[in-house]
This record gives C-alpha cells, structure tokens and sequence, in this order.
C-alpha cells in the first residue's frame, strides 16, 4: 500500500509516464516494498542517457541522469523532507532533461 509522497509519486508516473515513454525513451516505475523505508523508483533509458528517479516514504528523493556513452553522470540531486507539490515539480525537472515536459 502506498501512502502520502509515495502515492504522489505513483500518482505523477500515472499521469505523466505515457509522454515521458515516447519513441525512444523507455521507462519502468518499480516499488520496493520489503524495505525498510519503502520506495519507489523510475529508471529512463533513452540512446544518449539513462536515468533514475528514487523516492523514500520518509520524503528523500534522488534524481540521477548519465551518459550513455561516456558513463558520466550529468545530474545528481538528493532531496529531503519533500512534500507531494514539492516531489511533483522537481519530478517535473527531471523529466525536462529527457527532453519532455511532463
């Protein structure tokens, strides 16, 4: 069962995840819910990046974005204390670098 920033987070891939998986980009929202805290996550995967988003119920988030060719990471952020408005614009961020507004 997922609950407060988990159920946002869950909630914006319901609502965003169909424009963020366009020709090219693959996406996969997984839970993991045998953790202690819980989380979710959603891995992007285009030809030029690979990226993942991780939400904790106890409101940390991290974003990653690398280069596919090179292995480089171009993005690293780490969140904390994040409110479901909060998550939702900073996911909103994230799927900016895949090229597509959520």
């Amino acid at each position: 069962m997922r609950t407060g920033i988990l159920e946002a987070f869950h909630r914006w891939f319901s609502e965003c995840g169909a424009r963020l998986a366009s020709p090219g980009v693959s996406i996969e929202f997984r839970e993991v819910t045998n953790g202690d805290p819980r989380s979710a996550r959603i891995d992007l995967e285009s030809d030029s990046k690979l990226g993942r988003a991780t939400v904790w119920e106890t409101g940390l988030c991290d974003l990653e974005l690398l280069d596919v060719e090179t292995q480089e990471p171009l993005l690293y952020r780490h969140h904390e204390q994040l409110t479901p408005a909060r998550l939702a614009a900073v996911l909103d961020e994230f799927a900016g670098h895949f090229g597509h507004p959520a």
